[in-house]
């Protein structure tokens, strides 16, 4: 049976209203009902939008055939860096622990897979994963859409960040054309 890693910091339950994860809570079941082992881990650790606990959407989600699980964003270690860097390096540390998917998708959206990417990219680790990045729109984007300058060096480096996710990907996917013409017009994914 396949295994399947859908990462995520937006799913439905904790997260109202969000585009990335109405688009995942949807491929998640309809995966399952696949008969495809189906695991989501949310990445924005306990911030929630809900009265309800992590627990009971957990045992929700368990109804639909699929485990949701927490990435827990308390690192052993001391990283000065921003919030994206430490959640994508929590999460490379995650992955590392636990290889046992064939597919893991994730959104460019805070650049998740950065340091997972760039393992697999110079041959050190994931080499059997096959890395699917479902583009729903870059910080870059959005700040271009809402006429938003970036507020610092932590915002370009977020550009960066989520440009990189998309070229390093060994396959990219999205729910609007638009969107990849976009990618395309402005050099942020392969042609």
């Amino acid at each position: 049976m396949k295994k399947v890693l859908i990462i995520t910091p937006d799913i439905e339950g904790p997260v109202r209203n969000g585009g990335i994860g109405t688009a995942f809570t949807a491929l998640a079941t309809t995966l399952a009902t696949k008969g495809l082992e189906v695991d989501i881990l949310y990445t924005s650790g306990n911030y929630s939008e809900s009265s309800e606990s992590f627990s009971d959407w957990s045992q929700l989600y368990s109804s639909f055939g699929v485990n949701l699980l927490k990435l827990d964003l308390n690192l052993e270690i001391s990283i000065d860096a921003p919030y994206f860097r430490k959640k994508s390096y929590a999460l490379f540390n995650w992955l590392l622990e636990n290889q046992v998917y064939d597919t893991v998708i994730a959104c460019e959206w805070q650049a998740d897979l950065y340091y997972s990417l760039i393992s697999k990219k110079n041959g050190t680790q994931f080499e059997n994963i096959k890395f699917i990045v479902n583009t729903h729109g870059s910080t870059l984007w959005a700040d271009e859409g809402n006429y938003k300058l970036p507020e610092d060096q932590n915002h370009l480096e977020l550009y960066f960040m989520e440009k990189s996710v998309v070229e390093m990907a060994d396959e990219v996917v999205s729910p609007s054309q638009y969107l990849l013409n976009w990618m395309e017009k402005k050099r942020l994914a392969p042609p």
